[in-house]
């Protein structure tokens, strides 16, 4: 995982290689990047998936333990990630071929730019129980906002940048909480699958890995809807398809629908690869919520 966020800039060499040259350097990065989940902290069985009913939990579920235990719940400020983006009903076209034939995703509404920072740190005044401290081994591993200094005290970083280090079950409750909902991946892919003319685009803080975080469709609003530089959770994040003694890595695109596209590979073999309890330096999320009738 972490190879992911620190090799160099690959995308002017992709843009002159072959197809099944991609998948092998896909299955090598990846391999490579993957290996180092194998020595993570165990996380519990109820924190593998991604599915399941949920309700959001209550400010005041758990009592405050001290002064900065207080929920406050004003969350005054405005911010690009909570003002949705409107998503036309589109055809769309599963990645891998044993995802099913081609379908029409239904309008929905998604976030302009991935949740920030200070986003979070509003959501973490108002619901205690997802503080650092009140974190638990079934709901995020040890590394759950291990860039923040205390529980309300978010260090020296950029406010403005996208939260990261958040497990898909904080994702899921913060979306919850404003009464909107993770994306689901066929609807991520609709509105920033597109990779026209994005080989070759780098991102430092990415690790040059941006090119493969996400573009706005074209018939959306590029300057409403945005990327980050971060990969981000869906809510079916665990859900690609898998054929029987198939894999996602090392020239395995012969299973795909469009072999030349590297990114969506690398988009798809890394959400693969994730638990829901995972916290992550370079993965954060955004939050979505069905078209009104």
């Amino acid at each position: 995982m972490r190879a992911l966020a620190g090799r160099s800039n690959p995308g002017p060499q992709l843009a002159t290689m072959e197809p099944f040259a991609l998948w092998l350097m896909a299955g090598a990065t990846l391999l490579l990047g993957l290996s180092g989940l194998a020595l993570r902290a165990p996380i519990s069985a109820s924190a593998r998936g991604g599915a399941g009913p949920y309700t959001a939990p209550p400010a005041a579920a758990a009592a405050p333990v001290g002064p900065d235990e207080t929920p406050d719940c004003s969350m005054p400020r405005e911010s690009p990630a909570l003002q949705l983006v409107p998503v036309p009903s589109a055809p769309f076209r599963p990645f891998f071929k044993g995802g099913g034939a081609a379908t029409t995703v239904s309008a929905f509404r998604i976030a302009g730019a991935p949740v920030t920072r200070a986003d979070f740190l509003s959501f973490l005044k108002c619901y205690p129980q997802w503080r650092r401290s009140r974190a638990t081994a079934a709901l995020s591993e040890a590394a759950y906002l291990s860039d923040f200094k205390s529980d309300l005290d978010p260090g020296s970083a950029s406010l403005e940048a996208p939260v990261s280090f958040v497990s898909w079950f904080a994702a899921r409750a913060f979306c919850a909480s404003m009464g909107l909902r993770l994306p689901t991946t066929v609807e991520w892919e609709r509105a920033l699958g597109n990779d026209a003319d994005r080989v070759g685009a780098g991102d430092s803080a990415a690790g040059g890995f941006a090119f493969a975080m996400g573009q706005p469709a074209a018939d959306l609003p590029a300057t409403r809807l945005r990327t980050r530089g971060v990969w981000e959770w869906t809510s079916d994040f665990n859900s690609a398809p898998e054929a029987a003694g198939a894999s996602q890595f090392c020239g395995d695109g012969v299973r795909s629908n469009a072999p030349s596209d590297y990114a969506a590979f690398l988009r798809y073999s890394f959400r693969s690869s994730l638990k829901a309890g995972y916290a992550l330096k370079n993965l954060g999320f955004r939050c979505a919520r069905d078209e009104a009738s």
